[in-house]
This record gives structure tokens, sequence and C-alpha cells, in this order.
């Protein structure tokens, strides 16, 4: 990729070249400093072109990835060879991913204005997944000319395609190459290509960008987990067999293990059911409290966990129940938390301080009753909270107050400190889902 730009240096380079000779007379002309500028940009050029062509195979290799995971494929095989790391889908097909490096900065350079990579990602938007940009650390939605986000998966999806402009700043193509627009930050400047310069220096070299949007691939717990340069986090199961039909658990140092995704669920970023307290079947409606009240006025029973009223129970069977408030505590103060983005989904991140393990809790809020229309004998509900707040029940009530019983309830995580809550809500008042546990 020799750029007009290029050739314009090039070409003032050969023509103080000649003047000096013609100048010089007979002295001899040590033209070195100049060869070597020249031989440094056109490694430069070089560097670029092969950066270039890694960092749009990294996006195909997230299309394929993200792709599986809207397909509900699971991994049946990794292996590494000298490309990166080979992943088979359970439908045959596969994909590359190249574990990269960070960039590093050149030695004795001229100071300059600091390049900037985009770093590409995928998050979901009302069940689709659609592609992102991360540049200055800020995330935004990659859209078209009319302002639409672009999507990953589905008859209309798209492949980003990177490219450097002629003078230095990066574009992206949304229609295979044929035609490409300015990358831009929030205050609409244009991303500039070229890699950090060294410090203070008269002839170094520039220095150079990381080529790749990935960060780590592991194997654990049953899963192939993807980590990208963003934290974005990438996560398929191994076997369909153990992990979506048999239902995969994890250490997390406490006295159980605890599911690695909600009830109902069939992939870790899902919400799952949304289930009255205390209704093992899960098809109770609001509708049915607020006529009979039977399960509020039931005092009997302030401990579900493991009977016929817990929906875990009933609906996963085996030895699996709904943990109660004092294995949340257990399992919560011993662990860390921190916001992720989990299969494109915002999602709270739980680490074992004991096991260093980790479960993923999905921002996935509550429904509850809106109206009542005596016409028609139905309630209305509404959703709220999602992406914003956690609800969980725990197996445990409490009848100290009134003549009802009033579920506890899970969530209320802040990001940064050790601090957590939980709420009393009166027993069929709420809908919230249920995340499950098993013995040691």
């Amino acid at each position: 990729m020799k750029t007009n730009k290029l050739w314009s240096i090039f070409m003032m380079l050969a023509i103080a070249l000649c003047a000096s000779i013609s100048f010089s007379s007979c002295e001899k002309y040590d033209d070195s400093e100049l060869w070597d500028k020249v031989n440094n940009i056109d490694n430069r050029v070089t560097n670029l072109e092969a950066k270039l062509q890694s960092l749009n195979t990294e996006i195909s290799s997230l299309k394929d990835l993200y792709s599986a995971l809207n397909k509900k494929l699971w991994i049946e095989n990794v292996t590494t060879n000298s490309e990166g790391v080979v992943i088979k889908f359970s439908d045959g097909s596969t994909t590359i991913i190249k574990n990269g490096k960070d960039g590093t900065n050149g030695v004795n350079g001229t100071n300059g204005k600091d390049g900037n990579t985009p770093v590409i990602g995928v998050q979901m938007y009302n069940g689709v997944y659609y592609w992102t940009q991360t540049v200055n650390g800020t995330t935004t939605w990659i859209t078209d000319s009319k302002g639409n986000k672009i999507p990953t998966t589905g008859e209309s999806a798209m492949t980003p395609l990177l490219r450097v402009s002629s003078n230095g700043y990066w574009q992206v193509s949304y229609d295979g190459g044929k035609t490409y627009s300015y990358i831009t930050d929030t205050n609409g400047n244009y991303i500039l290509a070229k890699g950090t310069n060294g410090q203070n220096g008269s002839s170094g070299k520039d220095g150079k960008d990381g080529d790749t949007f990935f960060k780590s691939v592991e194997m654990k717990n049953g899963y192939l987990i993807i980590t990208l340069l963003d934290e974005t986090i990438i996560m398929l199961p191994l076997d369909d067999a153990t992990v979506v039909k048999s239902h995969q658990s994890v250490d997390m140092g406490g006295s159980v293990k605890w599911a690695t995704m909600n009830v109902g669920a069939e992939e870790i970023q899902e919400n799952g059911d949304y289930i009255i307290w205390g209704d093992g079947t899960g098809e109770m409606t609001f509708l049915d409290n607020f006529t009979e009240k039977k399960y509020p006025k039931d005092m009997s029973m302030t401990n579900i966990s493991g009977t016929s009223r817990d929906y875990a129970k009933t609906k996963w069977g085996n030895d699996w129940r709904t943990p109660t408030y004092d294995e949340y505590y257990e399992m919560i103060n011993y662990s860390t938390w921190t916001n992720k983005t989990v299969n494109g989904v915002k999602c709270l991140q739980l680490t074992s301080l004991i096991t260093k393990n980790s479960i993923y809790l999905p921002y996935n809020g509550y429904y509850s009753p809106s109206r009542y229309w005596p016409s028609t004998g139905e309630i209305e509900e509404i959703k709220g909270g999602e992406s914003e707040i956690i609800h969980l029940f725990t197996a445990n009530a409490s009848n100290e107050w009134e003549d009802y019983l009033y579920s506890k309830i899970i969530g209320n995580f802040k990001i940064g400190t050790s601090e957590w809550g939980y709420w009393h809500t009166m027993v069929g008042g709420i809908k919230c889902g249920v995340r499950a546990v098993r013995n040691k």
C-alpha cells in the first residue's frame, strides 16, 4: 500500500538528496540518514498492512463466535497451531483466534501525537447482537450513515472491515469494502492510526500498537472463556450434554456449589424464568394471588429450599434447590464483584476469594402487577429494572410483619464497594428469577 502521502515524502527526500549532491561538488555525500528515514517509513507501511489484515481476520473470528452463540452451538474441540487457537463448533464449522500481545512504545523517537486502535466488540440489544467500537475507553454502537446499529448475526448481518486512510486515520466499511467512512470518537474527531512515538530522541522508531482484539483464551468449569481487550467475555459450553442438560456447577469456596446460569436459562447471560416465590410449578399468576392471597397468608413455611414449593427443585430436579439467605451471604462476602459484558449482556461477575472461580448474574430485573381489569379479570404485568438491577429469590421468607409473608430477595450490589443488600417483598407481589445451588 504505497499511498500518495508516502510517495510525496519519498520525492521530497529524493529532491533533497539530489540538491545536496549538486552543491557538495567533489565532496563525498553520506546519504545513509536519508535512506534510513525512507526505509523506516516503508517498514511502518508494511507493518500497518500486516496489522490491518490481522485485525480484519479478528473481526471475522468475532462474528463466528457470536454466530455460534446465536445458534446455541457448543464447542466440540479446541486445538492450537502456528496461527493460534482453533475452535471447532458443534455444527462442524471452525474459527481461529490469535493470542495477540500488547503494543510496545518505540525507543528514543521524536515525540508526537499518539495513535489509537479502535477495539471492535459486540453487545446485545433487544435480543439481537450488534457491533460496537471502543475508542479512548468509551464504547459506542457502530452505526451506518442513517444511524442504524449494524447487526452481527442474522440475515441482515454485516462484517466491518478496517483500513487506514491516506492521511493516516482509521476508516470502516459496512459493505464489504466498497465504501469507507471515518471512525470518530464521542466528540466527532477522527481516530489517528499511527503507533505511539518513543520518548525524546532524534532518530528512534515509532512504537507499535497491539494487533489483536483478544486478550486470553482458557477452558474452565465446562466452558471455553474468551476475554477481549475491552474485558468483554465470550463463554461457550464445551459439552452440550454436561453444561446445558445436566447444568454445570461452580465451587465458590462455601458450603454449596452454584449453578452457572439462572433456572430456566439456556445460556449464562440469559435472565431465565420469573416466578412467584413459593410456586414450585412456575405457573401461578398475580391474579391467583390477588383473588385468593393463598401464599401470602400461608405462614407455615418460611424456608422452601428443596421442597415441592421450590422452583429450582421441581424445574431441574436431582439435588438442585434454591439457596437460603445464609448461603447467599456466605458466597457474596467471600467474593469480589465487578460489572462485565458476557456474551453481549451486562452481568455482575462474582469471583471467589477462595477458589478464584467466578459466576455471572445478569441484571434481570423483575415483574410486578400494574393494573387489574375487573371487566376481564386480568392483571397487567410490567417489567422493571432490566439491565439495571438484580432480583433473585432466596429460599427464605419472613412472617414478622402483619398477617402476610414477605420473601427475601438478593440484589443491590454497589460496584467498587463491599456493600450489597436485599429486599423484603410480600409474597405474590413480585416475580423474580432463581439461581440454584447443590450440596457439595
